[in-house]
């Protein structure tokens, strides 16, 4: 699936997969995609994952909002927006944010067994709670 919707995944991250994943969508206000993807190796996913930031947006531009721009750095060069480390309800989070700071893509791995891929917080907070119901966090 990843393969199908995405050019360039990195291969460290492909094989860190387990089979059987879940792709939809969460509705409150707007339909926002969520991704939970089982994992077999939490050390290669995560540095599959760390590997793809430079154009995991891009890449999955068909199923999420693009966010592409600049902003100064501490010298004053715009440098392109990446992500972020942020906690949302004590679970760490790789997050990017638009120009007005709102998050529109995320990823986390809220266990050594789950990557969690979402455009909105309310979504990756909503997909954990049902891992915790379902006792598989």
């Amino acid at each position: 699936f990843l393969h199908a919707i995405a050019d360039n995944p990195p291969d460290e991250l492909m094989r860190s997969i387990n089979p059987g994943f879940f792709f939809g969508t969460h509705t409150i206000y707007e339909n926002v995609p969520l991704m939970i993807i089982p994992i077999a190796s939490y050390e290669h996913a995560f540095a599959g994952m760390l590997a793809w930031e430079p154009s995991l947006n891009d890449d999955m531009t068909p199923l999420f909002s693009l966010v592409h721009y600049e902003k100064p750095d501490a010298e004053g060069v715009p440098q392109l927006v990446g992500f972020e480390d942020v906690l949302i309800k004590n679970y760490d989070v790789r997050a990017l944010r638009d120009p007005n700071g709102d998050i529109k893509m995320l990823y986390s791995f809220p266990s050594r067994n789950f990557l969690i891929i979402s455009e909105r917080p309310h979504s990756f907070v909503e997909a954990l709670a049902r891992l915790r119901a379902e006792r598989r966090l």
